[in-house]
């Protein structure tokens, strides 16, 4: 779990530092060896996702063919790999007991430009696999107000009638290191529009 959680590479847990400090607190069990961390963890992801996609059929038939979820996305690049990445949940609301519902569909490798088009096709692929479609099974969105991720959430908008709600955590993170003179004129610039949910900037 450490390993992971960290972002740590999985030879790590061969390094004899490690092994020395984990005979130092005269564990009961054997360490595990980097391959079966490897094939449970597959184990794992198909358990968790055959009871993801068991939910979301759940959901779906209590809400009889209705739109039932509220889909919020982020997309970054890792400092050290230069790889990017994206997360995607649903969140809804179990119309049985009223109690919010967050079904998190995970972390995906992103590899290509980040335009809107391939947002799009990375996303309904991503809620394919689970079992939701974009087109009828999610009501409104909420993103960063990056150009790209925004112009894909106002097609949805315009074509699907999933309403778009930008982050207003993402604009006032912004807004401050705007305040505090930590980014250029185009980046503040930038920020203002993003914390008024407008984010007007060229695609890439």
């Amino acid at each position: 779990m450490a390993l992971a959680s960290g972002h740590i590479p999985f030879n790590f847990a061969e390094d004899p530092s490690l092994h020395n400090y984990s005979c130092g607190l005269n564990p009961k069990h054997h360490q595990l060896g980097k391959t079966t961390i490897q094939d449970k963890h597959v184990e794992l992801y198909a358990f968790a996702k055959a009871n993801i996609m068991k939910e979301i059929e759940e959901l779906k038939k209590l809400f009889g063919g209705l739109p039932w979820g509220h889909l919020t996305t982020d997309m970054w690049t890792c400092k050290h790999s230069k790889k990017s990445y994206s997360s995607l949940a649903i969140r809804t609301v179990d119309p049985r007991t009223g109690e919010m519902k967050v079904i998190k569909l995970g972390v995906l490798l992103f590899v290509g430009r980040h335009t809107n088009k391939r947002i799009t096709k990375h996303i309904r692929r991503r809620l394919h696999e689970f079992g939701p479609r974009l087109s009828t099974d999610i009501a409104s969105s909420t993103t960063d107000s990056g150009a790209n991720i925004r112009k894909a959430c106002l097609a949805w908008e315009a074509k699907l009638g999933i309403d778009w709600t930008p982050c207003i955590l993402h604009g006032l993170h912004n807004s401050v290191k705007a305040a505090m003179g930590l980014c250029d004129e185009k980046q503040a610039k930038g920020a203002g529009d993003e914390a008024a949910g407008s984010g007007d900037h060229d695609e890439e």
